[in-house]
């Protein structure tokens, strides 16, 4: 029904145009066979156009992250810290099974306002739950964040990207029903909890990536509700609630402690 409005819309627009032109006097066949043209791409539109063409598979569609705050199938975003935004174009390649099936994103960079290949890496899976973007790993440049999944899976997976001279490499990945992103510790480096497998895991950046730093037995109910709140001027707290329980997840000097409430 949308795309019925739509091209009823359109139709509307044109004829109303058309009107408007006859009414003024003006019958330029030009301006009238203007008015029936698609819009034109821009330069730097025609060219995305034509790099996706040349990298991204024939059988490959532009998809949308499922939830989260970035949910466009291209977003704009300076990952590399030049202060120029990057295009990550996000896609799915259909398998002959379901589980062939294969998201990914595509990098492009702009060199003296033109945009060329930067990457372009892909997984098994079905569909895109979120991207972030943010400095997973202190080097004060923003990673790519996926959270993924396959058809029919409850767990998820979370990959992290990340710029390494002129390509990009994963630095992490793992298994997860839920993961959490954010200096908890409030000491300018970002946490990492992994929620999985009746466990939750610390990770934290160093020069080899992330490192896994502690692990607690914690099981997340389906259901539940996983907010981060700060708690203090220097630190901030996971809760994870539901109808029976509430728990407060924190971290000191790289150690989880978790609280009943």
């Amino acid at each position: 029904m949308r795309d019925l409005h739509v091209h009823m819309k359109f139709k509307v627009v044109i004829v109303i145009s058309m009107f408007l032109l006859f009414a003024s006097g003006c019958s330029n066949k030009d301006e009238l066979d203007s008015l029936m043209k698609p819009p034109k791409l821009s330069a730097s539109q025609s060219q995305i156009s034509e790099i996706m063409a040349k990298f991204i598979p024939k059988d490959a569609r532009l998809i949308i992250p499922s939830y989260g705050e970035n949910q466009k199938s291209i977003e704009y975003i300076d990952i590399d810290g030049d202060k120029k935004d990057e295009a990550i174009i996000f896609f799915k390649e259909e398998g002959k099974q379901s589980y062939d099936s294969k998201i990914g994103f595509l990098i492009l960079k702009q060199i003296k306002d033109m945009w060329t290949n930067e990457a372009y890496i892909s997984e098994y899976g079905n569909s895109i739950e979120s991207v972030t973007f943010k400095d997973a790993d202190g080097d004060r440049k923003n990673e790519i964040i996926l959270d993924y999944k396959m058809e029919g899976s409850t767990i998820e997976n979370i990959g992290i990207y990340k710029e390494n001279e002129s390509d990009f490499k994963k630095i992490f990945s793992a298994p997860c029903s839920n993961f959490i992103l954010e200096d908890l510790d409030m000491d300018g480096t970002m946490e990492l909890i992994v929620f999985n497998d009746e466990k939750c895991t610390l990770y934290r950046g160093d020069k080899q990536g992330l490192s896994e730093k502690d692990e607690a037995d914690f099981l997340v109910f389906e259901g539940c509700s996983i907010v981060v709140q700060a708690v203090n001027k220097s630190s901030k707290a996971i809760f994870v609630k539901s109808e029976s329980f509430s728990e407060e997840i924190t971290v000191k000097d790289n150690k989880l402690q978790i609280i009943e409430n």
